[in-house]
């Protein structure tokens, strides 16, 4: 997620409100429609852009502001259930993501806020480099930048080494859980697991270029080489659109409706996006909340039979994901316009 973001990263994704970094957790208004003041002058027709040295930031709906902040907990559950005797202990992996936007960097003239991305578990780390814009009509990224030297001049690269991998369950705890199976369904159900977190994987890191165009949609001529559209503005009960499109890999967001979070870093309203492509099952979930406080929480179900080599079914895989906002600090909006 942020099976690993996000957009190789996690979904997506991510902010607060100020409210609540003062310790007020009071609800937020999740409108998203544009307001006087968040299209851009030269904003005349549909493939305008914003104007280079702006970011659409001021009354927009994702604080990209620089120095915002945030942390993410995340728990991938895995349960192993076999066709007979009793199922394996069930195994849990919990990481922390931070996520901070530290500064902008222009390409062809297009000014982009970097996020430094870093994700810590008990196997290591690993890091990247995102890169966002938006206007009124949507909140844009270009493909992430793995590892490498910073964009921003000082900030230094992430923490993390080249070598370092996104930590997934197994090992030890693995082999502990499969420990009393037949080693024919020791396999099945190590590749099962394996293409369950590679599902996720896909549908929730989002990178690769943007390829083709998004139907009929006026935010079409807005995209940019290598862009994809994370959310499209306002957004609004069952408006949808394309994430991203080419044509092996699609994913596609809806918006089901609107909620109240209570999660660690205190209470906030965010709209709940089902996330979809051609590789989840239709007992398959992945959904994302986004609220004025940015990206607030992932909630994931994939499930998938184990296959022996004989291609007998001997059981089932099941993973849960969960990615919830447990601290955050934001930087007041540009200009002074503060958050609603």
């Amino acid at each position: 997620m942020h099976a690993r973001i996000l957009l190789g990263s996690r979904l997506a994704l991510v902010a607060p409100l100020i409210a609540a970094v003062m310790g007020c957790a009071a609800p937020l208004d999740p409108a998203t429609r544009p307001r006087v003041g968040d299209r851009p002058a030269a904003d005349a027709g549909a493939g305008s852009e914003t104007a280079p040295g702006q970011t659409g930031t001021q009354g927009a709906f994702y604080p990209l502001e620089i120095g915002n902040r945030w942390t993410h907990r995340h728990e991938e559950t895995v349960r192993i259930i076999p066709n007979s005797g009793d199922p394996p202990a069930v195994i849990r992996l919990v990481s922390m993501t931070q996520r901070e936007i530290i500064c902008e960097q222009a390409f062809d003239g297009v000014p982009y806020r970097v996020e430094r991305i870093v994700d810590t578990s008990p196997n290591g780390n690993v890091a990247w480099f995102r890169f966002s814009r938006q206007d009124a009509f949507g909140l844009y990224e270009r493909d992430p930048q793995l590892f490498g030297p910073s964009p921003c001049r000082g900030a230094g690269p992430p923490t993390a080494p080249a070598t370092a991998t996104r930590a997934e369950p197994g090992g030890a705890a693995l082999e502990a859980a499969l420990a009393s199976r037949p080693a024919s369904e020791q396999a099945a159900f190590r590749n099962a697991l394996a293409r369950l977190q590679a599902r996720m994987q896909a549908v929730t890191s989002l990178s690769g270029a943007y390829l083709g165009g998004i139907g009929t949609l006026p935010v079409a001529s807005r995209l940019r080489p290598g862009e994809i559209l994370r959310l499209r503005y306002p957004l609004v009960r069952k408006s949808h659109w394309v994430i991203r499109r080419d044509p092996e890999f699609t994913v596609t967001a809806q918006v089901v409706g609107s909620d109240v979070l209570d999660m660690p870093a205190g209470r906030f309203s965010g709209f709940k996006i089902r996330l979809q492509y051609a590789g989840l099952r239709p007992n398959d979930l992945v959904h994302v909340w986004y609220g004025r406080a940015g990206y607030l929480q992932l909630a994931a179900h994939t499930e998938l039979d184990a296959t022996d080599n004989q291609g007998t079914i001997v059981g089932r895989v099941m993973v849960d994901d969960l990615e919830q906002l447990v601290d955050l600090s934001l930087v007041p909006p540009a200009h002074g316009s503060p958050l609603p």
